[in-house]
């Protein structure tokens, strides 16, 4: 795509330099701070792959055209800095801001996924905007000056004057109808579910996935549940009414249908009172005195090897036993269920155990609903600043508002198109949203600072936007195509999470795109009403 956009060998090659350098510079800042790589936060390399190759397209374009202009190589290196520096410097700090406000986030991976790429995009500004137009300067990049009647209607931006124009007259329909389709889409939202089952983070067809799934359909289950019961005594799980209830807990466990097995230490007594009655099947059942269930388990413990003991059901002053209930795959919102249901029936029978369902499966569940409020804090955030960024800049309360309408749509037609597909939401969905807002917003950032350029040079609306979707319309149509497949190549991974993200924010990208051509013109039109004496010929 870069190729075929600059038609420069060099044009092809400087931007790699870039990546090259902020992915360096990131892994540096990485070890330094000692932040881990997991396979969650090592998604930063691809990251920033895409997004510098986004930013240094925008300077070797401008470049290019200058040069093709009849400009030399000091004058189009200066130009192309003043004329992108301002538009390229608020799109890295706003996708920094998308990817930082991930901090807020409970989860130690997002966390570090956010600083690595918040920092690399900050890095990758400062090498677009120096490191690589003095390569520019220096290389030949055989880039050879256009007769003025070509370099002035360059076949590849006719696109742009015809989708302005038409963008322009029909802006109305193109808003309302765009506007339609995300509330159409809102709908199956609702058919989003929390999954955050670790068992499902893999691809169906990898060898773990396949594995867990042999082992849950003709084993045993593969989710485990502890709970630990209090006697509230030393020697306390010796005695009979404790068994009792213990033995009553086991069996409403069981009885639950995705439960495949619960482990405690009543079938023990059970066995040892029956082995200790000549193996009388009649004697299966619990010691009726305490004397008599502690002289068997003393007799018990000390006839076991050492480390085939009971110190991984019952603790050392016998004061409180531990039951494993292994249940089969469940999906998150089930296995809340589940524990809800448990905590019940203990609270109303046995209050006063006092125990809840604890584990790395339990983790994973209440995690879930963990991830939703890290999600609504980060996006909170994200929004916050990135509007306060827009708003200074553009000096415009107005502008600043409009730049997030083109972009907050597209993230609800994903999340919509996602439900739409019937597919579930883990950690990705603690990404997408920030991530995908501080790089979707970049295409209106360029499209508005060009806009309002027009604006001041007095421009109508309609001709100021079409001015600057000839400016950068072709620049933004490749960027973004880049930052698709870029984010797209997450696709490959048989990590669902990084799998997920990339497929929903790629969406993201390509639903804004098609929102910054199509429906922004109608935002500009309906709420840009800056100049008063524009004629009401335009917004018809």
């Amino acid at each position: 795509a870069l190729a075929l956009l600059v038609r420069s060998t060099w044009g092809v090659i400087l931007p790699l330099f870039v990546v090259l350098f902020s992915i360096v510079f990131t892994l540096g800042v990485s070890g330094h701070f000692g932040i881990l790589l997991t396979p969650v936060s090592l998604a930063f390399p691809q990251i920033l792959l895409a997004i510098a190759i986004a930013y240094s397209v925008h300077i070797v374009v401008s470049y290019t055209r200058l040069r093709r202009a009849g400009s030399n190589r000091e004058d189009a290196v200066r130009v192309t800095i003043l004329k992108n520096l301002t538009p390229i410097f608020l799109t890295a700090v706003t996708t920094s801001i998308g990817f930082l406000s991930m901090t807020l986030n409970e989860v130690p991976p997002v966390q570090h996924l956010g600083i690595l790429v918040g920092v690399g995009v900050l890095f990758t500004f400062v090498i677009s905007v120096t490191f690589l137009p003095a390569l520019l300067a220096v290389c030949p990049c055989g880039v050879k000056p256009m007769p003025a009647t070509l370099s002035s209607a360059h076949p590849q931006q006719e696109w742009t004057v015809s989708l302005g124009r038409f963008v322009v007259e029909n802006h109305r329909g193109l808003f309302y109808g765009l506007l339609f389709i995300v509330a159409g889409s809102s709908i199956f939202i609702a058919r989003l579910e929390l999954d955050n089952n670790p068992l499902n983070y893999f691809k169906i067809g990898t060898w773990h996935r396949e594995a867990t799934e042999f082992v849950d359909a003709n084993l045993t289950g593969v989710t485990f549940t502890d709970y630990s019961l209090q006697s509230g005594q030393p020697n306390g799980i010796t005695n009979p009414a404790f068994l009792a209830k213990v033995e009553a807990f086991t069996k409403y466990v069981s009885a639950i249908p995705e439960v495949a097995h619960v482990n405690s230490i009543v079938p023990v007594m059970k066995r040892l009172n029956k082995n200790l009655h000549a193996d009388n099947p009649a004697y299966y059942q619990l010691p009726e005195t305490q004397e008599l269930a502690a002289q068997y388990l003393l007799l018990y413990t000390m006839s076991l090897p050492f480390g085939l003991d009971l110190t991984n059901q019952i603790n050392v002053d016998y004061s409180s036993t531990r039951v494993t209930a292994t249940m089969h795959k469940v999906s998150g919102k089930r296995h809340m269920e589940i524990l809800d249901q448990v905590d019940g029936w203990v609270e109303a029978n046995m209050p006063e155990v006092n125990t809840q369902g604890v584990g790395t499966w339990v983790m994973f569940t209440f995690l879930s609903q963990r991830v939703i409020h890290g999600m609504i804090n980060s996006l909170m955030l994200a929004l916050i600043l990135i509007t306060i960024v827009c708003v200074v800049t553009f000096r415009s309360l107005r502008l600043g508002l409009i730049s997030l309408i083109p972009n907050a749509l597209p993230i609800l037609l994903t999340f919509g198109v996602w439900g739409m597909l019937g597919d579930h939401i883990d950690f990705a969905v603690s990404i997408v949203a920030t991530a995908a807002l501080g790089v979707i917003i970049d295409d209106t950032i360029h499209l508005l600072v060009r806009y309002q350029r027009g604006r001041e040079n007095g421009k109508q609306r309609g001709q100021a936007f079409q001015h600057a979707l000839h400016d950068v319309g072709h620049a933004l149509l490749f960027t973004s195509i880049i930052l698709v497949v870029g984010f797209g190549l997450f696709l490959l991974s048989d990590f669902r999470i990084n799998s997920s993200m990339g497929a929903m924010i790629s969406l993201s990208i390509a639903f804004a795109l098609a929102f910054d051509f199509l429906c922004l013109p109608g935002i500009l039109m309906k709420f840009d009403k800056k100049m008063a004496n524009e004629g009401r010929s335009e917004a018809a």
